[in-house]
């Protein structure tokens, strides 16, 4: 008997059904999680309101496109699971009496959650959300990079965020990253953001990437940082293997969860 899915469940599988074939018909999605063509149509039509697919006539196209970045409320239902797990094992680098320097983002932000159970940390983030999340829930010193605020993301960048960011030096840097590949390597889609994890780089005696293994094999639109750079990825069993050895080859940590 079918294990009834919720719709985020069913419509992260959809996603990931659809990285592996690129298009997909109604019908094929009705066959493969045993619901309804209406129920498809309304999931389909749900996700191309969030721009995390192209709706076509009797079906969808992967959306994927260089330069295009999701927002943070679109990025929430996407591989939850391994972004949990990828949390976790990231936990098992943090020491207590810790200063730690948190990239904005939705990984980083299930990240900072598993927090509570260490001590005395110091954290500096231009995530609002994770800011918040930090002052309610932890007695940490929570230092807020300011700057201009980036809509839809919840995060502050630009000149100010960098010039506050050079005042530091913090023990690890957690950052995520929108592609990775041994040959271009971190990327993301926005100047000012890859600005910001540069500097988050220059400012961390230990560089820590947190992403989810359908980002390697990736490229974006800009580089933030190159494999001599980083220190440890952390990711899960989905990662390409070719990619994961290439950059094993050039004296990254890959842990894979």
């Amino acid at each position: 008997m079918a294990v009834e899915m919720f719709s985020e469940e069913r419509q992260e599988a959809i996603l990931q059904l659809l990285k592996r074939e690129n298009k997909l018909t109604v019908q094929r999605i009705c066959e493969e999680f045993n619901v309804s063509p209406a129920t498809v149509r309304n999931d389909l039509n749900d996700m191309a309101r969030k721009d995390l697919l192209i709706r076509t006539h009797g079906g969808a196209m992967l959306r994927q496109r260089v330069g295009i970045e999701l927002t943070n409320q679109q990025k929430q239902i996407k591989n939850v699971e391994e972004k949990k797990r990828i949390a976790q094992e990231a936990l098992t680098m943090i020491n207590d009496g810790d200063t730690l320097a948190i990239d904005t983002g939705t990984t980083t932000m299930i990240f900072s959650e598993t927090l509570t159970a260490k001590k005395n940390l110091t954290i500096l983030t231009n995530d609002l959300k994770i800011a918040l999340m930090l002052e309610e829930n932890t007695n940490f010193t929570v230092i807020v990079i300011g700057g201009i605020l980036r809509k839809r993301y919840s995060c502050a960048l630009g000149p100010m965020s960098i010039a506050g960011l050079k005042s530091f030096r913090v023990d690890k840097a957690f950052l995520g990253a929108n592609g990775i590949t041994a040959d271009a390597g971190f990327t993301t889609p926005n100047i000012y953001h890859a600005e910001y994890k540069r500097t988050l780089v220059e400012i961390s005696n230990e560089t820590i990437v947190l992403s989810t293994g359908n980002k390697l094999g990736v490229n974006s639109f800009t580089t933030f940082a190159h494999a001599k750079d980083i220190h440890t990825i952390i990711t899960d069993t989905s990662a390409p293997s070719s990619e994961v050895t290439a950059l094993r080859n050039m004296d990254v940590d890959i842990r894979m969860v």
